[in-house]
């Protein structure tokens, strides 16, 4: 054996006896490591045993409170309604009493404190129905009691009045619009040598575009005073008009939305400037952006004009057009949306856009 490979055996060896020098320290540190940490888990036991200790000593020293007016109750804030219209305000006013100036005697002082004691839990009692009745009104139609002092009729005490709110939840703005009232009065009429009554609509503040006329003879389709069917068909058809118009109009409010980088341009602009509609949004007016950095006119504007039922897209015109798109585009284009239905409105609209952005309508 030469040297050089003495040499090599000598490192090698060298080179063990380190590795052996560092395990022991790594073994050496470890032992250290899990006594400290047996010595932390030792002292976390007693830190929870002494704050369970604490605890049981402060709820023997806690009293309980024995009387009902010793505790905390949290009542809700009361929700305001505010009227619609104020010509039916009256309506859902109750009638004050005459205040009198005589002093309260003994005899009635004693009622006056129980009362004034039991004011809190009465007006929780008051709140959580208010809570209850406007959890009630999300599903769109609540009947409400009226005052019936401003119809007594003491020739006929049958005669009945009734008020129906119309509630309605705007996709597009998430909130609740201003509601719609209709109050019904049950009238006498004499058939026969019979009386039957009929529900007339006395009052209401609904939109022009409900076929009120129509829809009161649902009330009245029997003359059994026990059929109360008619009446939820009543409020029922009401109801339906009104969200199905509230959808239409949601789902084109939804297209002011639309923007050209969302269509791979790159301007940060909306697609359509604004929308007109009527009341029932049979016809909608929808104005595209110009590429022009001139002024222009509302009627120069490019545009859409639809007629609309509550479902359908019945008619489209195109208005301002330009000639870089031909008349064949815009028949598929009039083709896309005609006769679609509302809840297909944005799926095809995004197919229209794409059109225009293609042959450069929209840049």
């Amino acid at each position: 054996m030469d040297s050089v490979e003495v040499d090599q055996i000598n490192n090698i060896e060298r080179e063990i006896d380190e590795i052996k020098a560092d395990i022991a320290l790594i073994e050496k540190d470890l032992t250290s490591s899990q006594l400290q940490k047996q010595q932390l888990q030792e002292e976390i036991e007693v830190l929870v045993l002494e704050q369970q200790k604490q605890m049981q000593d402060k709820t023997k020293e806690s009293p309980i409170p024995d009387a009902a007016d010793e505790m905390d109750i949290e009542i809700p804030e009361i929700i305001k309604h505010n009227y619609f219209d104020p010509s039916i305000q009256k309506y859902f006013q109750h009638p004050t009493p005459p205040q009198s100036n005589q002093l309260p005697s003994h005899e009635n002082a004693l009622p006056t404190i129980v009362s004034s004691q039991l004011k809190p839990i009465n007006d929780l009692e008051l709140k959580e129905n208010v809570l209850y009745e406007n959890i009630f009104r999300m599903f769109g139609v609540t009947a409400f009691p009226i005052n019936q002092y401003l119809f007594k009729n003491n020739n006929d005490p049958n005669e009945q009045i009734l008020g129906l709110r119309f509630d309605l939840y705007s996709n597009f703005t998430k909130c609740f619009q201003q509601p719609h009232y209709c109050i019904l009065r049950k009238l006498s009429f004499e058939k026969n040598e019979t009386i039957f009554y009929n529900w007339i609509v006395y009052k209401h503040t609904l939109p022009s575009y409900i076929p009120i006329d129509e829809y009161s003879k649902i009330l009245n389709e029997s003359n059994n005073d026990n059929n109360s069917n008619n009446l939820f068909k009543f409020a029922e058809s009401i109801q339906l008009t009104l969200t199905k118009t509230q959808y239409k109009l949601d789902k084109f409010n939804q297209l002011l939305r639309f923007n050209k980088n969302q269509f791979g341009l790159d301007k940060d602009e909306a697609i359509f400037i604004n929308l007109d509609c009527d009341l029932s949004g049979q016809r909608i007016l929808l104005n595209l952006s110009h590429n022009s950095k001139t002024q222009i006119k509302k009627t120069q504007m490019m545009g859409l004009e639809l007629i609309c039922s509550n479902d359908l897209i019945e008619v489209i015109h195109f208005t301002n057009f330009p000639n870089t798109i031909n008349s064949n585009q815009l028949l598929i284009c009039q083709a896309i949306l005609q006769n679609s239905k509302i809840n297909d409105l944005i799926k095809n609209f995004r197919k229209v856009i794409q059109i225009l952005v293609k042959y450069k309508v929209i840049e």
